[in-house]
């Protein structure tokens, strides 16, 4: 009964070992971000954000045929672009994170629309907002 026991103890431990030696992928889930996706109104913040690589698309709804987009999220190095396109795949936004502000998309369609982020070795915040535009 010992060498059982014994045998699963170190069993257990050859495992927790070998696992935390396994490479991680750095997507979005290490800076946790918040995010509030309702029609008409998307946003994202993160915060201490560290050498972070990804590509994300968030489909959200909007009701108009605009987004009004307001980024003041500061990237400290690395690139961060944010890219929007309209329910029928046409862009009407794209713009590199490091540049804040209030801005406009062009008249796209209604419906189920697309906001793609891209961050390549990224640090610093990111904070940004798009809503349904006049």
């Amino acid at each position: 009964m010992k060498t059982i026991k014994r045998l699963l103890i170190l069993t257990t431990i050859l495992v927790m070992v070998l696992f935390s030696n396994c490479k991680k992928t750095n997507d979005l889930a290490p800076f946790s971000p918040e995010i509030t996706n309702l029609p008409d109104n998307f946003q994202l913040q993160a915060t201490n954000i560290v050498n972070v690589s990804t590509s994300i698309t968030y489909s959200w709804t909007n009701s108009g045929t605009k987004a009004n987009i307001d980024i003041s999220g500061i990237l400290t190095s690395g690139d961060g672009s944010l890219s929007i396109k309209d329910s029928n795949n046409a862009q009407v936004y794209t713009s590199d994170l490091k540049t804040t502000g209030s801005t406009t998309s062009i008249a796209g369609v209604t419906g189920s629309w697309k906001i793609t982020l891209v961050l390549t070795n990224s640090n610093g915040t990111l904070n940004f907002r798009v809503q349904k535009g006049n």
